[in-house]
């Protein structure tokens, strides 16, 4: 019964990520087609003359950055990034991220053994969950310092996420049960792994997730 649950839960999390995968394609293949073909029509009719340079100069500034946000929401959905960029290069553009933003600073610790030893499913499980919490410490912990962690201990793997930020209070229904770490216990019980949350208000927030490294 528990390995039919596991195995469910895994053909679930595949369909998602089949889905967010198309849709990421349809974003990159059509509509940002589209707003850089209206970049180009804004660059043709600065040309001419009797044009407000000021609204042309707004529209090319919303339209790039729509053009950005699509970029990076495709980066997101599409379920290769992990396996075909390489794990670790995928956390370094999110610390790239996180201090541009937030001027967060993330410390990446990631042993050789630990990426070897995970199959493609879990290295993509496991990038999904990064992707998962460092958008919770972006917008919610006024963070300075964040930690990302993945090593081998014994049998397991396990991961690591902390910031220094305000915290919460783990008593607190709504924080505990949001969306996004909805998603996080999903994804760590379709690889029958045991994740614990250790935060207080004022003290950060750090997520310990250890699971097998053979699968089940």
């Amino acid at each position: 019964m528990q390995k039919q649950r596991i195995i469910s839960r895994r053909a679930i999390i595949k369909a998602q990520e089949k889905e967010r995968s198309r849709l990421g394609a349809e974003l990159h293949d059509n509509v940002n087609q589209l707003l850089v073909s209206a970049r180009l029509y804004l660059a043709l009719e600065r040309k001419k003359p009797n044009v407000d340079p000021e609204y042309l100069e707004k529209a090319d500034e919303h339209l790039t950055m729509a053009i950005e946000e699509i970029r990076e929401l495709t980066r997101k959905l599409i379920t290769t990034v992990a396996t075909n960029e390489g794990l670790e290069r995928c956390i370094e553009e999110i610390a790239a991220i996180m201090l541009q933003l937030k001027n967060i600073k993330l410390q990446i610790s990631i042993s050789d053994e630990a990426i070897m030893s995970l199959s493609a499913d879990q290295q993509q499980m496991v990038y999904r969950i990064i992707q998962e919490q460092t958008s919770n410490i972006l917008k919610y912990a006024e963070a300075k310092e964040a930690l990302i962690s993945l090593q081998v201990v014994d049998t397991e793997a396990e991961l690591v996420i902390s910031d220094n930020g305000k915290g919460f209070d783990k008593t607190d229904e709504q924080k505990s049960a949001g969306i996004g770490f909805i998603n996080i216990f999903n994804r760590v019980d379709a690889y029958d792994g045991k994740i614990e949350i250790i935060s207080s208000p004022g003290n950060g927030c750090k997520l310990v997730i250890n699971f097998p490294i053979k699968e089940v």
